[in-house]
């Protein structure tokens, strides 16, 4: 759910979604400058000029994209699928986190999760996924919650001897065109950034023209971009 305040005189915007919504931000703050730069002049001095009021904060996509990367791995029989997560108590972590786990419960697995990691970074990703495959009972999938956290976890599985997805399947948060070109390409859960990016422009701008408060909530789904990164397991149960 995608959720977008407008109010008299506020130009900012906040990006609720992780990782690629920073950029649909920036270019937000480029276009509205532009065309709200004289009515910043005529704020009163004792409000605050950063006050986050205007917000777009896409819900769905966390939420869902964590089922939907969940459900790819389910489909092809993996059942020990690890959630290396990011910063526990982030919203689009929880969100994330939340969808993985309802996907399990759904197909009678809420047993089966396994939930690591405290980071959006390559080291968290590399330690948690090193952790995980050197033990006796080791998942035949990662989940991971950011393309950072993949990277860390597709170096600590080559190190590990281990060849991906015949041995171990993987599945991001996020879609970057860099992921297309690691061997093999990543399975991954994309955000409408673009969409966002737009929606944002058009609706603060129309906040300004027209100085009134309203409440706009959008459905912005999440894209699966599925590539080579995904494979039965070798023994599923």
């Amino acid at each position: 759910m995608a959720t977008f305040v407008r109010n008299k005189n506020r130009a900012t915007i906040r990006a609720g979604v992780f990782g690629q919504a920073d950029r649909a931000g920036e270019q937000v703050g480029k276009q509205v400058g532009k065309q709200a730069g004289s009515r910043s002049e005529s704020r009163p001095e004792n409000k605050p000029a950063n006050r986050p009021e205007n917000r777009l904060e896409n819900r769905l996509v966390n939420y869902r994209g964590g089922v939907e990367a969940t459900r790819i791995l389910l489909q092809r029989g993996h059942r020990r699928i690890a959630c290396i997560q990011g910063v526990p108590h982030s919203m689009p972590n929880r969100r994330r986190v939340q969808g993985y786990l309802d996907a399990l419960r759904q197909a009678g697995l809420q047993e089966e999760a396994i939930i690591t990691g405290d980071a959006f970074s390559l080291e968290n990703g590399y330690r948690q996924t090193k952790l995980a495959v050197a033990g006796p009972d080791r998942p035949t999938a990662i989940f991971a919650l950011s393309n950072t956290i993949l990277l860390g976890a597709v170096k600590a599985i080559r190190e590990s001897g281990l060849r991906i997805p015949e041995d171990i399947s993987v599945v991001s948060f996020d879609d970057n065109p860099y992921l297309d070109f690691l061997v093999p390409a990543i399975t991954r859960i994309g955000q409408p950034v673009e969409e966002i990016g737009k929606t944002a422009v058009r609706l603060l701008l129309e906040s300004i023209r027209e100085e009134v408060r309203c409440r706009t909530q959008l459905q912005l789904p999440p894209e699966r971009i599925v590539r080579d990164s995904v494979a039965n397991p070798r023994t599923a149960k």
